[in-house]
């Protein structure tokens, strides 16, 4: 693979990524290769690559003889999604609060505020904060393995909010101000910060599993998403 066919399959896989993470491709939905080109607005060659990557993250998955579908997400999913960011989310935030330098946290703090303005200005869906927190977070943490652990979590958290918002649930209780988490920083309070990673964690599994149980779709025990977002 030359480096331009390389950066090609790149630009479309973040870009297929970035789709199925903002259920722009709702879970469950079919597509094929045409229509995710015309998406992406590359070709063929480049979507093909990159449908294989989805397929092994497990965001795709290959029907025989009948197509492909972004994976669904399930009653069971979410349950065992949630118990394991249960584990991470915390380890994230205590570790982050542990060896922030005062630098990252200068920054930090800028950005969410910036992100925060967007949210107001309806620029920026709720969940995006948390989404953005926990990125910046992660990278805080020096740790390359729980970077991995993150990078394949954050999707199916990230995808799990958005059908909750769309579904006109109110995010900004469980995702909490800017200013207090950046308070917290300063304090370094990793104790109180890994406390209240554990209640967001599950008061978004709450959310997540009250749209789910009240979905027509619960009879075949997957999330659906009832409209494509603009």
């Amino acid at each position: 693979m030359t480096d331009s066919s390389r950066s090609l399959s790149e630009s479309a896989y973040a870009r297929l990524t970035h789709l199925i993470t903002r259920c722009v491709l709702s879970p469950g939905e079919w597509v094929t290769e045409k229509q995710l080109a015309e998406m992406t607005g590359l070709g063929l060659g480049p979507v093909r690559t990159a449908m294989a990557r989805l397929r092994h993250d497990g965001l795709l998955i290959a029907v025989p003889r009948v197509g492909y579908r972004v994976s669904p997400i399930t009653i069971d999913d979410v349950t065992d999604l949630f118990d394991t960011w249960a584990i991470v989310a915390p380890a994230i935030v205590d570790l982050a609060f542990k060896r922030a330098t005062d630098q990252q946290i200068d920054e930090f703090e800028a950005k969410v505020r910036e992100l925060a303005r967007r949210v107001q200005d309806g620029q920026e869906w709720e969940h995006e904060m948390g989404d953005l927190a926990f990125g910046l977070l992660v990278g805080m943490t020096r740790s390359r393995r729980l970077a991995d652990i993150y990078e394949r979590l954050h999707i199916d958290v990230a995808r799990c909010f958005r059908v909750a918002a769309v579904q006109g649930t109110k995010l900004t209780g469980v995702t909490g101000a800017p200013e207090e988490i950046v308070a917290m920083m300063r304090r370094r309070n990793h104790e109180e910060a890994v406390s209240r990673a554990c209640a967001l964690v599950e008061s978004t599994r709450e959310l997540v599993l009250g749209v789910l149980h009240s979905s027509p779709g619960i009879a075949d025990a997957e999330l659906r998403f009832p409209v494509r977002p603009a």
